[in-house]
């Protein structure tokens, strides 16, 4: 099970249908998390079976959760700067993020 910290603002925006995409920093951590070598050559690619991931928000043992089925996990490199706003979401060119596609939500506690 995957479970990742988000903040208020978006753990709202994903209960609300609104945000469609989390993203995350290409960090060593979000890469071990997220990714897994591909068969053929060892490259990382979004690891297909991460079928669900839990939102947390906040650090309480009773902190709000949200468990997202998600559609498709990989590693962008922007060639523009970009704003998503729904997403909260903004890249420099050249810039790597980690886009996560959610689908439905599963559970809400």
């Amino acid at each position: 099970m995957v479970i990742l910290r988000i903040k208020n603002a978006n753990f709202e925006a994903i209960k609300n249908g609104t945000k469609k995409t989390e993203w995350r920093e290409n960090s060593k951590y979000n890469k071990m998390l997220l990714f897994a070598p591909r068969q053929e050559d060892g490259k990382l690619d979004g690891n297909p079976e991460i079928k669900e991931i839990t939102f947390i928000n906040g650090y309480k043992a009773d902190a709000p959760r949200l468990t997202i089925a998600i559609k498709r996990i990989r590693l962008v490199r922007f060639v523009n700067d970009v704003e998503i706003k729904e997403d909260n979401f903004k890249a420099l060119a050249g810039q790597f993020a980690i886009e996560i596609n959610l689908g439905e939500i599963l559970h809400f506690e």
